[in-house]
């Protein structure tokens, strides 16, 4: 069945889709079923979902299941909805948008503008919690910690910790039991709670970090950065190709770097900014670390956390970018527990 939460969510998307169509489509336990019978499909229902959301779908969707799933939710926007139609993820929404394709049945609809008010984030996926969750999946051992050491580990005030504890204990994603004076603690659901935070990276953290574009007239511009002499760590498609034993050709490179040393990499590769109109064919996008850059170290020596650069991966929708995620995930990712 679908979840009892997503109910009303599932009535509108129902509704929007007997208004478009002019047919009368139910639900019949987890299936969306048409009157003809011809459209018979399993829903899976999202509240709302974001560009990393979307490329987690598409990069776990198996071709042989995409025509008999049917994705519902709020509200998907137009590059959004060519996406999935490319990826034939079939999809409706409360606003009217939809897609599904099947033998004797075709409908795609995109461009109906969201209506309802956005919802404010809790406080265990706002910027502070992300870091605070991101430090928790990457190091478990942390929960060991006292409250002050881990407000000092991260920089964040002691209240807010507190606060952001609480919401994950209050979602499930954490147990704390009194041992005497201690008080002992574990993560729980860890999948989820990876891919909670790997949905809300684009929104909470990625668009607030400092980040900058350049090129070099230099072909071997890649080669010239070194994470061995230079403080400095590889994300997205460079640090990919690594994790990956070079499965995916970079077009595009994120360093990981201080604004302090920015001079220094720059004389040090060539680079340049681009300018106006310009379309280079090196693009180089150099980004302020959201933690010390030894907290985003990852599994090799000069690239980033696998957990970033997955969520880096999703949230650009590329196509090759989302295979790659996925192969990923399924070497680095796939072993958290339950």
């Amino acid at each position: 069945m679908p979840y009892k939460s997503n109910a009303r969510l599932i009535q509108q998307c129902l509704e929007a889709l007997n208004e478009l169509t002019g047919q009368e489509f139910l639900l019949q336990g987890d299936q969306l079923i048409g009157a003809d019978r011809q459209v018979r499909l399993l829903v899976e229902a999202r509240k709302s979902l974001t560009s990393t959301t979307a490329g987690t779908l598409i990069s776990q969707l198996q071709p042989e299941q995409a025509s008999g799933k049917l994705l519902m939710t709020e509200y998907i926007n137009p590059v959004l909805a060519e996406q999935f139609r490319k990826a034939g993820l079939q999809f409706v929404d409360a606003q009217g948008n939809a897609f599904i394709q099947q033998p004797d049945f075709f409908l795609f609809i995109c461009g109906q503008k969201h209506t309802a008010k956005s919802q404010s984030q809790p406080g265990a996926f706002t910027k502070t919690g992300m870091l605070l969750v991101f430090m928790l999946l990457k190091k478990p051992a942390l929960l060991e910690a006292t409250y002050r050491q881990l407000a000092a580990e991260l920089s964040i005030s002691l209240g807010k910790l507190t606060g952001i504890m609480q919401e994950l204990a209050d979602q499930g994603y954490l147990t704390r039991h009194k041992q005497g004076r201690r008080e002992l603690r574990q993560l729980h659901q860890s999948k989820q709670l990876m891919q909670t935070w790997v949905e809300n990276y684009p929104q909470q953290l990625q668009r607030h970090l400092q980040k900058e574009a350049f090129t070099s007239d230099q072909p071997d511009c890649f080669e010239r950065i070194d994470a061995a002499s230079l403080p400095l760590l590889w994300g997205g498609e460079v640090a990919a190709a690594g994790y990956t034993q070079g499965y995916l050709q970079p077009q595009k490179a994120l360093v990981y770097i201080s604004g302090e040393q920015l001079p220094q990499l720059l004389r040090h590769a060539r680079l340049r900014k681009i300018k106006p109109g310009e379309y280079p064919e090196r693009v180089i996008e150099v980004v302020e670390p959201f933690l010390p850059l030894e907290k985003l170290q990852g599994k090799q020596e000069g690239l980033a956390d696998p957990l970033l650069v997955y969520a880096e991966l999703l949230s650009s929708l590329e196509p090759r970018n989302l295979e790659t995620a996925r192969k990923l995930y399924e070497h680095y990712l796939d072993t958290a527990d339950q």
